[in-house]
């Protein structure tokens, strides 16, 4: 089974991509958030989940799924496939822990470099770039894939100094993020709902056609990478930076 969080389309995509090479079901941990659905689950196979990197840890929202879920007969084993812009820092030491507090094995983690889009502290990569990182994820998931399906360990464990960094570095960036003050929306907004209907977290709300902000935003960037008028911001940090979305059937919107 494969379980993915994804708020700008990454990471949907690299899991319907494992799902389809491994013959498995992909879930959405996204829908699971926004309905409030059972998360008792139970599958012959392995459980991978894909997510994107947050400051070297997999999204809060991601690690509480995991925490609250109930993982029935079957497999014990879980992967992690972690997309990011370049590094996930001490994550696979992150993940072996979590992995022991849900009664899962941890059987490895490992990354995939896709289009950067958290615009809030980087210029985003060129169209083309982000393209051909789009069009080459299938060929370069390809050792993943190969190792998941022989039920063999994936990627590096790190070690413990590295991981306590990176645990150290997501906390700050975990308290330092989601200030809803600064979410602004601009003229240009169409009132199309499309932020408020795919917010995982459940933090937006439209009023009077436009969308309002509440406390517990994780930075996802659904919101403004995904609106189709471009007329959200988050301070001035985004303001005139490329957002891309990669839409599920891998059309990139730019």
């Amino acid at each position: 089974m494969i379980l993915y969080f994804s708020g700008t389309g990454n990471s949907r995509f690299v899991a319907r991509l494992i799902a389809d090479a491994l013959g498995d079901e992909a879930v959405s941990i996204n829908e699971h958030l926004i309905n409030g659905s059972e998360r008792s689950f139970s599958s012959e196979t392995p459980y991978v989940v894909v997510c994107p990197t947050y400051c070297y840890a997999i999204p809060t929202a991601v690690r509480d799924f995991l925490l609250s879920a109930s993982f029935f007969t079957g497999s014990s084993n879980m992967y992690f496939v972690m997309t990011c812009g370049a590094g996930i820092g001490g994550a696979p030491y992150l993940n072996d822990r979590l992995c022991r507090r849900i009664g899962m094995n941890h059987m490895g983690t490992e990354k995939l470099v896709m289009p950067d889009n958290y615009l809030v502290m980087y210029e985003p990569s060129c169209s083309d770039e982000a393209q051909a990182l789009v069009d080459s994820a299938p060929q370069r998931l390809g050792g993943i894939i190969d190792s998941i399906k022989a039920n063999e360990p994936i990627g590096s464990r790190s070690n413990a100094v590295f991981g306590s960094f990176s645990g150290a570095a997501a906390k700050i960036f975990n308290a330092a993020i989601g200030k809803p003050g600064k979410f602004t929306v601009s003229d240009s907004c169409t009132s199309c709902g499309l932020c408020e209907k795919n917010c995982p977290m459940g933090c937006i709300t439209l009023k009077e056609g436009h969308p309002t902000w509440k406390s517990g935003c994780i930075h996802c960037l659904s919101c403004i990478c995904g609106c189709p008028s471009n007329a959200i911001d988050y301070g001035r940090s985004t303001y005139g930076r490329r957002r891309h979305y990669l839409y599920p059937d891998g059309t990139l919107k730019v």
